[in-house]
């Protein structure tokens, strides 16, 4: 569509058209919402990664006691009695306070490995691994 001129010599401006608002408040949306600066987002994961270590760290003080079969609740008893019906653990897998130290060593090293950037998207799913359990 071509701008019509006016009685007065002018030539007016079409209004745009419902395609063109749309697509102008598309990318006034994706550039608002969802960019993200990559600063932000390597800050972010580096804070993740060191509260996923703290946490790895704290469970390690207690892993004789709450994840070998030396402590409350063996391993054995929560695996053919469990408590409910959707029980996901790495950490079952381990009875021994030994086996049980290495299971926290390699989560630590993945939430470590996270924390720095190594391979990011692979240590950020193994962290969540070893997190949910």
């Amino acid at each position: 569509m071509d701008a019509a001129p006016t009685p007065d010599g002018r030539t007016e401006v079409p209004p745009p058209r419902r395609r063109e608002r749309l697509r102008r408040a598309w990318l006034f949306f994706r550039a608002r919402y969802l960019e993200a600066d990559p600063r932000t987002l390597g800050l972010a994961r580096i804070v993740v990664g060191l509260l996923l270590c703290a946490n790895a760290i704290e469970h390690w003080r207690v892993a004789r006691l709450y994840y070998s079969n030396d402590g409350v609740l063996s391993n054995h008893y929560l695996l053919f009695r469990p408590s409910t019906e959707y029980n996901f653990s790495l950490f079952s897998a381990f009875s021994t306070p030994s086996e049980v130290g290495v299971a926290f060593a390699c989560a630590l090293v993945c939430h470590a490995c996270f924390a720095l950037g190594f391979h990011a998207r692979i240590f950020a799913v193994l962290s969540l691994l070893s997190t949910t359990g």
